[in-house]
C-alpha cells in the first residue's frame, strides 16, 4: 500500500556548487518563478509477493523514479509479506511564468 502526498518546501532548491547556481540563473530568467516541493511516498507494506530466486526467497524493496531522481526504501531480507512503515521523499520543482 502506497500513499503519496505533495508537500511544499520552505527552502530554496539545494545548490551543490557555484556552477549549478550559474546554470539556474541562466536557465530561469527573472520572469520565471520556481517553487520547490517534496513528494512524500509513505510505504506501508506488501502482501504475498512472488518468489523471485531459485530458492523461493524474496528480498523486497520499493524504488521511486521521478524526474530523473531515484529513491529506494530499505531492503527487507527473506520475506513475502514485508512491512516497511517508511517515508520516502522526492524533491521536485514547479516552474511558473509571471
Amino acid at each position: 500500500m502506497l500513499t503519496i502526498f505533495k508537500v511544499p518546501l520552505n527552502e530554496e532548491p539545494p545548490v551543490d556548487s557555484m556552477q549549478s547556481q550559474t546554470q539556474i540563473n541562466i536557465l530561469y530568467p527573472p520572469q520565471i518563478v520556481t517553487q520547490s516541493y517534496q513528494i512524500l511516498v509513505r510505504v506501508i507494506r506488501g502482501e504475498k509477493l512472488k518468489k523471485m530466486d531459485t530458492f523461493g526467497k524474496c528480498d523486497p524493496y520499493i524504488q521511486v523514479l521521478y524526474g530523473g531522481l531515484n529513491v529506494k526504501s530499505t531492503i527487507l531480507k527473506v520475506t513475502h509479506d514485508p512491512v516497511w512503515n517508511e517515508d520516502l521523499y522526492v524533491k521536485y520543482y514547479n516552474i511558473n511564468c509571471l
